[in-house]
């Protein structure tokens, strides 16, 4: 099992997880650049990615690496933040987009399953999983107003829960709206 990321620190944490674990022998931890993947053609039957295609803008330029690493019937799986509609994102997106002190580079469903297309990849299933998370996220936003809220102040400082809270408060607001829209993502190579 191979595991990759960008950030160096990201992939240090990842290593000494793995290590901790005992699983040193079993599982590798690389830290990769942009562009092509450092794999052979045909090197894993299974690439999976959690929360990490909303931060590449060139969504076909990646699938096509993920095809072009996989072997025949392959399997793409991941979760990752898609978007509502297209166009310029609204004032709330970017305030929420502040917030996080992260820019997103989100595609809608029907663009995300275009790509997958586009590069290569078949019985392409994308799952709309707002609802779901919406709930999470009140449910969330409701404790971190209550019950937890003196725990995060006593954690995290009263400034630092209070921009926690109005972070939350914007997510819940851009879930409803519609424009955050959580998703799982599979493909195959045929």
């Amino acid at each position: 099992m191979t595991g990759i990321d960008l950030e160096p620190d990201l992939v240090q944490k990842a290593r000494a997880r793995v290590a901790k674990a005992s699983l040193s022998d079993r599982i590798e931890v690389l830290q990769v650049t942009g562009g092509a993947l450092p794999f052979d053609d045909a090197s894993f039957e299974v690439v999976f990615s959690k929360d990490s295609l909303v931060q590449i803008p060139d969504k076909r330029s990646l699938f096509e690496e993920v095809h072009r690493v996989l072997v025949p019937r392959g399997q793409f799986i991941a979760s990752d933040w898609l978007r509502g509609g297209s166009g310029a994102y609204s004032a709330e997106m970017l305030d929420y987009f502040r917030l996080e002190g992260i820019t997103y580079n989100m595609s809608s469903a029907e663009d995300t399953a275009a790509a997958l297309t586009d590069a290569g990849f078949v019985d392409i299933d994308v799952k709309d999983r707002n609802a779901w998370y919406l709930a999470v996220a009140e449910r969330e936003l409701r404790s971190m107003r209550g019950e937890w809220l003196p725990v995060l102040e006593s954690r995290l400082g009263f400034e630092r829960a209070q921009h926690f809270v109005a972070n939350w408060e914007q997510l819940v607001l851009v879930l409803r709206r519609g424009e955050l829209r959580p998703s799982h993502l599979k493909a195959a190579k045929p």
